[in-house]
């Protein structure tokens, strides 16, 4: 079906809604997005958007300019429903949100034609952290991840499974939510600093010392890393928030990368 629709998933793969009436996956639902100009054959890039604390994918999809990012972008939008609003970090116990999003993967293969060189993972907030946590897993050939505004809570892993992933970090230098140095919210709960939260991936990656990189609206630095990927971290000057135009100028740079 060609231009934009609402589709969400059911456990019955011949069901497709698309009334905005959320449909069951399991534990759970999802929303998807086609790109309006989509053919209706050619294999879709993926990217499956992960929401933050008290969030829902209604809320997300209703976003007209975050919509239409994705779909200048030529991209199917995928976005997971965590529980009650927020997704099972830091010790909490729940449903396991990184199976949960592979389970969504599957059933989006089941009902589009999926390009499986250009997966990606996007997350803001807690919901960063879900989206870090599913590459960490590596159970699926994820060719980039996107983290905004959070990440993993403490303690930070200490490795990852999987080859060298690209990743693109931004974060606003105001924000108090997830402040860049985390927080603490008592002796059992805390949010990791960003440093902590990179140097993971630096890690994992094998990435080279940081050099500037030039951006017309943000302070970024990007390092060069194993298997022809980089680690690129973004600052802009504002609080908890996606800056303007953030998933079109710089998914283009995370979709140079596929497995």
């Amino acid at each position: 079906m060609l231009g934009l629709l609402l589709l969400l998933a059911c456990d019955d793969t011949e069901t497709v809604c698309v009334s905005g009436e959320p449909c069951e996956l399991g534990d759970g639902y999802y929303l998807a997005a086609e790109p309006a100009d989509w053919d209706g054959e050619t294999p879709l890039a993926v990217a499956l958007e992960f929401h933050g604390h008290s969030g829902t994918p209604e809320k997300i999809y209703g976003r007209d300019t975050h919509r239409q990012g994705w779909s200048d972008s030529g991209v199917l939008w995928v976005l997971p429903a965590g529980n009650n609003q927020t997704w099972n970090m830091g010790g909490l116990v729940g449903r396991d949100d990184a199976a949960f999003a592979n389970a969504v993967l599957d059933d989006v293969r089941q009902r589009w034609p999926v390009d499986e060189a250009r997966l990606y993972l996007v997350g803001f907030s807690i919901g960063a952290g879900v989206a870090a946590e599913v590459a960490c897993r590596g159970t699926e050939p994820w060719a980039g991840l996107y983290t905004i505004s959070g990440g993993w809570f403490e303690p930070v892993p200490s490795d990852c499974s999987g080859p060298p992933i690209p990743l693109m970090h931004l974060h606003g230098t105001a924000d108090t939510t997830w402040p860049l140095e985390g927080r603490s919210f008592g002796p059992l709960w805390a949010q990791g600093g960003m440093e902590d939260n990179l140097a993971l991936w630096r890690s994992h990656n094998r990435c080279d010392l940081p050099v500037p990189t030039s951006h017309e609206a943000w302070d970024c630095e990007v390092q060069v890393c194993a298997g022809d990927t980089e680690l690129r971290r973004c600052l802009h000057d504002g609080g908890h928030t996606r800056p303007s135009g953030w998933n079109t100028d710089e998914f283009a740079w995370l979709a140079r990368y596929t497995r």
